[in-house]
């Protein structure tokens, strides 16, 4: 799926969510291991390592983004 990330459609309310996802780790520096945020370029990537390892394994950071997001 993220491979081909570009073929995705996402709704409306999918896309707010991603955009309040994105200001809580660019904005209020919640850190999520599994995506690094560039800044300058306004740009996020994959970490595929710490990815793997959220996956296996979860991340509290995640669940305070989503907390936040859903309330």
């Amino acid at each position: 799926m993220i491979d081909t990330v570009s073929e995705l459609e996402a709704t409306q309310t999918q896309q707010n969510e991603v955009a309040k996802y994105l200001y809580l780790i660019a904005n209020k520096h919640i850190p999520v291991k599994s995506i690094t945020y560039h800044s300058k370029l306004r740009k996020s990537y994959w970490n595929p390592k710490a990815l793997r390892v959220y996956l296996e394994k979860g991340d509290d950071k995640i669940k305070t983004i989503a907390d936040i997001i859903i309330d």
